[in-house]
């Protein structure tokens, strides 16, 4: 029986690439079956008749749905919970080029893992034109921990992969929005699973003017900054991670300890005191590239149980 793939893709006014995407995707080396399940987030161009047409077969397929526009957090919870069985999956962006062996490598990583398991890759960085800018653009091996992967996940979810006990894990969290549906996925596979790291570069990594997230750390203008911070103070991200770290440890409740157990708990806790506030903030996975935006800004949400 031929293994199946599904490729989970939200789409938004994404005609200017997306052909590239879906060519290289379906030109994989891989003789298994490949669906791509999309969830188009409210296109305003084409898109989604742009997908609904293309040439499909036998072994290669592509299911849309037509959703309002919730970002892309949301949209991929929501392309989580309505994916049907399959053997293994894999996130991807609307505007990247695949190699073509990627689906390949991805699936080797993981075919022996009986338990939850993650696959993820390097990346080459191209312009708009797919003009290279850094061949791979992850230097070292990144750490796989609960805290760091959710506070300063390195690696985008357009080069992950996983399997099926794991998706089964992903369909259980009772929850409807993240900081972002990868850093999730790595957080919860370095607790209760494992993560599997490629070296090696598995797409061609689009940075443009639209890209919904891009690579890098921003310089801080003090007063915007602050000015941020304080709108955060008085309107809050609608994602909470302590009550997503509590929906890991139930998740986990009936097997053994994970290592991390207690970086969990303290993810979990770190809103009830002060203490335990200070604790997060003085655990070396919650700390990047000193003076970075991003640390500053991590620490400070931290701070203000803003996360």
């Amino acid at each position: 029986m031929r293994e199946k793939v599904i490729v989970l893709m939200s789409t938004y006014n994404g005609m200017a690439h997306i052909q590239e995407q879906i060519d290289s995707i379906f030109g994989q080396v891989y003789d298994g079956e490949i669906e791509i399940l999309v969830r188009d987030d409210g296109s305003k161009d084409n898109t989604v008749s742009f997908l609904e047409n293309y040439p499909k077969t036998e072994l290669r397929k592509i299911v849309v749905q037509k959703g309002e526009n919730v970002g892309p957090q949301k949209s991929f919870l929501k392309l989580i919970k309505d994916a049907e069985t399959a053997d293994y999956y894999f996130f991807a962006d609307q505007d990247d080029v695949w190699l073509p062996n990627k689906i390949e490598r991805g699936v080797s990583f993981l075919r022996d893992e009986k338990k939850a398991a993650v696959y993820c890759s390097n990346y080459t960085i191209t312009d708009g034109v797919l003009n290279v800018k850094a061949e791979a653009f992850i230097k070292t091996t990144p750490l796989f921990t609960p805290i760091k992967a959710l506070l300063f996940n390195q690696v985008p979810g357009c080069c992950m992969a996983f399997n099926r006990s794991m998706m089964d894990l992903l369909k259980r969290i009772n929850i409807d929005n993240v900081m972002m549906h990868d850093s999730m996925l790595l957080s919860l596979a370095s607790y209760v699973g494992s993560v599997k790291y490629d070296c090696r570069p598995s797409i061609l990594h689009r940075i443009h003017g639209n890209n919904v997230v891009g690579y890098g750390h921003k310089k801080i203008v003090l007063h915007k900054w602050i000015v941020e911070k304080i709108r955060l103070l008085v309107n809050r991200e609608p994602y909470d991670i302590s009550k997503m770290a509590d929906q890991f440890i139930r998740l986990n409740a009936c097997d053994a300890p994970s290592l991390y157990q207690k970086d969990v708990e303290l993810l979990r806790d770190y809103k009830k005191n002060y203490k335990k506030t200070i604790q997060l903030l003085k655990h070396p996975d919650s700390h990047d590239i000193p003076w970075d935006r991003t640390t500053l800004s991590i620490r400070c949400k931290i701070l203000f149980h803003l996360l």
